[in-house]
């Protein structure tokens, strides 16, 4: 790979950006279809220039005029921020306060420094393929949340082109969600709490959440090559101590005693381990209290760490696919899941490299046609011959599923018109499975705030309850609305 020297960026970005960036797929993308008539135009860019100059409140007629801006001046960072009630670009000439964000994408920024507590490889700004895992158990565990347990579709997971990643949810319905269900969804999606000064970072208490279950899970499946092997958490005392304040004082002293005649970090892993285990069937059996220090540590260790500011401002810019790492010259590309175990933050195209390729298939091209110009449609499709391409085909896929379920939801939407104009007695009306779904969505908030650190004794009761205000079609899904005021807050995330 060609290695990037960042004086060089202010000459590398033009041919970037004219020969390499997905400029129609992404303009597909924040279009959402027209969704609203000027929707792309109510989108707030931001550009970091040369020198740090930051222009904010950019905002452009089309994708087209996007485009030539991009061009044109070239910006080494680019930011997304939300849809406003008036174009950006004149929000000077707006009433105080007329001019607010109306919705944006539910956003996630997980970021390596915030490991630094818990891995001993690298540290601030610095990764490596050992820590990398973090953020892909962190990919596993926030996507598998938000699939499962609050019902979203449609998701975009990004590498940020240093040290983190990024999640856009592009749901119609999520995009409209206010600031405190925003929160409430990071709220639900966190387990590791406290700042530097807290030593204990994670507590489980029964009944335990089906969350916190269903992330132990996933975490377990890396933990071993992760934090036994890859980090050595128990390979000497010093290590070990830092493990062993974790858990209870009764459990901690044996375990100090046993460590040392154990070989290696795995075999310390197993005592310990097996002893939270036998406390938790003789808490079954109602003999001792169950302790769930071995799950504790697991989350402490690799555990997703979000930061709230980011997910829960409507307004909040976050950086743009294809946008590139100044420092590093690394282009933010899409993650595929299917390959997320294979991905290599290091094998990423940086800016340098793609140029270098570009030129290449410049000059094959060149070769072949004797005497001929190459034009510029030409070099637009050149970036297929370059390493960027299964990154870009990840975008153009992940935008074609979202065309193909909005052509799927117009079609829906225009026969159940057409059967609501049938006579008496006609085929019944279907019910919206959107509804359905955010329905059971609601059910999960209720949930968290009701039962995750309420006893499940309460569950039953509180579910019949809820569901017998449902409609006939609802009942039985384990669904329920929350309050009045999420409802309230929700609009746009269908009737119920």
């Amino acid at each position: 790979m060609v290695p990037f020297e960042p004086a060089a960026l202010p000459e590398l970005l033009p041919v970037l950006l004219t020969a390499a960036f997905p400029h129609g797929a992404y303009g597909r993308w924040l279009g959402y279809g027209g969704v609203v008539k000027n929707y792309f135009q109510l989108r707030e860019f931001s550009f970091t220039l040369r020198d740090d100059i930051y222009v904010r409140f950019q905002s452009f007629g089309s994708p087209q005029e996007l485009e030539r801006e991009l061009q044109r001046t070239n910006p080494y960072k680019i930011d997304i921020g939300a849809v406003y009630s008036h174009r950006p670009n004149q929000h000077n000439t707006v009433h105080l306060g007329a001019f607010q964000p109306q919705e944006k994408e539910l956003v996630f920024d997980i970021d390596m420094t915030d490991y630094d507590d818990v891995r001993t490889c690298c540290s601030s700004a610095e990764i490596c393929s050992k820590c990398w895992t973090l953020m892909t158990i962190a990919v596993r565990v926030i996507d598998r949340a938000l699939v499962e347990d609050l019902g979203m579709r449609h998701r975009l997971w990004v590498y940020s082109g240093r040290r983190g990643v990024h999640c856009w949810v592009c749901d119609d319905a999520v995009r409209k969600w206010s600031p405190a269900l925003r929160a409430a969804a990071v709220e639900y999606l966190t387990l590791v709490k406290g700042g530097a000064e807290t030593v204990k970072k994670v507590n489980i208490s029964e009944p335990v959440h089906p969350f916190v279950r269903r992330s132990v899970a996933v975490v377990e499946k890396y933990f071993e090559a992760y934090a036994l092997a890859g980090q050595d958490i128990l390979g000497n005392p010093e290590s070990w101590d830092k493990v062993l304040a974790l858990i209870p004082e009764d459990h901690r002293e044996p375990l100090r005693g046993e460590f040392p005649k154990k070989r290696d970090s795995a075999q310390r892993w197993e005592l310990l381990k097996g002893r939270m285990e036998r406390t938790r069937r003789a808490g079954g059996a109602g003999r001792s209290a169950a302790c769930y220090g071995d799950w504790e540590i697991m989350l402490q260790y690799c555990f997703p760490r979000l930061d709230i500011n980011v997910s829960k401002g409507v307004g909040h810019l976050l950086k743009s696919p294809f946008s590139v790492h100044p420092k590093t010259g690394r282009v933010s590309v899409p993650l595929d899941l299917q390959k997320l175990e294979q991905f290599d933050p290091f094998a990423v195209p940086t800016i340098s490299s793609l140029c270098h390729e570009l030129d290449a298939a410049g000059d094959d091209g060149e070769q072949q046609e004797e005497g001929g110009e190459t034009e510029p449609k030409r070099r637009v499709r050149d970036y297929k011959k370059t390493s960027l391409a299964p990154y870009v085909r990840v975008f153009e896929q992940f935008v074609e599923e979202m065309e193909r379920a909005r052509r799927g939801e117009l079609l829906r939407r225009s026969g159940e018109s057409r059967a609501g104009t049938q006579p008496e007695g006609g085929t019944p009306k279907r019910r919206d499975p959107l509804a359905r779904r955010n329905c059971r969505f609601f059910f999960l908030f209720w949930f968290f705030f009701s039962v995750k650190t309420s006893p499940l004794s309460s569950l039953q009761t509180c579910k019949e309850t809820s569901e017998a205000s449902l409609p006939g079609g609802h009942r039985g899904t384990g669904s329920a609305i929350v309050t009045s005021a999420i409802v309230t807050s929700a609009a746009g995330c269908g009737d119920h």
